[in-house]
């Protein structure tokens, strides 16, 4: 399989054997999904959003949704059809996987269902919504996770930045679709983007300038199943990070403090004053 270029020749770990090597090979560039067959698997607000996206950047996309399509509302329909991508609707069927080259998955959706274990054996990767709209955008990425309080550090965030001299898109796991408010934006733009752990393992080449962890608790263990894997899903978020980059982490964490944070700069904060950069 070409294109893509080169990483769906070599899918990852967990999700068609070796989608590690995804970072390396998807590279963002305009022509990546020209061309390409691309699977939204999952309606709603962020497929849709993922759908017109790809096909802006030339991609033949086919929607998959459980719901009847006369459960979908007529103006996401409409919306759909009106830019020729192909609805599937009611099931997800194996067929739709023989000529595929990538999908594009909602993050509600479990990657241990039926479909997704068969476009391991078909050799078809899969990255989330998240990362689609990292890969369109060459904005400067804000992104916050964490267990509580990512909403409101987003929102915050996004309003202090919004005093600064660049231009600022807020988005993410808020009911915002990331892709519409990324695609298209310049390195002037700065994307601040709540992140959560349904987005983030399906995420090989995010990169955000900062990283911003609020806390971690046991959460969604009935989708992750250990605390280590929970944990793992969340450090994605810093695994493609360098030196001049930033992660910054709340030190009364007990999870978080233990955590090295990759190659990015670490920036501590706390309640109390200590060894933390900051304090309140």
């Amino acid at each position: 399989m070409e294109g893509l270029p080169g990483v769906l020749a070599n899918s990852v770990g967990g999700n068609c054997g070796s989608l590690g090597n995804l970072a390396s090979g998807l590279l963002r560039r305009d022509n990546m999904f020209s061309g390409k067959k691309v699977i939204v698997l999952g309606g709603a607000k962020s497929g849709i959003s993922a759908a017109q996206v790809l096909v802006k950047l030339g991609a033949e996309v086919t929607l998959t949704d459980i719901i009847p399509l006369h459960k979908m509302p007529e103006p996401d329909r409409s919306a759909l059809q009106q830019m020729n991508i192909r609805l599937v609707t009611g099931s997800h069927p194996v067929t739709l996987l023989k000529d595929a080259d990538l999908i594009v998955k909602n993050p509600g959706i479990s990657p241990e269902i039926d479909f997704l274990q068969s476009a391991k054996e078909f050799g078809v990767p899969w990255i989330s919504e998240l990362e689609l709209a990292w890969l369109v955008t060459s904005a400067e990425v804000v992104a916050i996770t964490g267990t509580n309080g990512k909403t409101t550090t987003t929102a915050l965030t996004g309003e202090i930045l919004a005093c600064a001299s660049r231009p600022v898109a807020v988005g993410g796991n808020i009911g915002i679709p990331l892709t519409g408010i990324s695609f298209g934006k310049g390195p002037e733009w700065l994307l601040v983007v709540e992140t959560s752990s349904f987005q983030l393992q399906d995420c090989y080449q995010l990169h955000p300038r900062v990283a911003i962890f609020t806390n971690l608790t046991p959460d969604h263990l009935n989708r992750h199943k250990s605390m280590e894997n929970y944990l793992a899903a969340k450090m994605r978020l810093i695994q493609n990070q360098d030196s001049e980059d930033y992660a910054v982490i709340n030190l009364d964490d007990p999870i978080l403090a233990r955590q090295s944070f990759g190659r990015g700069q670490r920036i501590g904060f706390s309640l109390q004053p200590g060894e933390a950069d900051c304090y309140t």
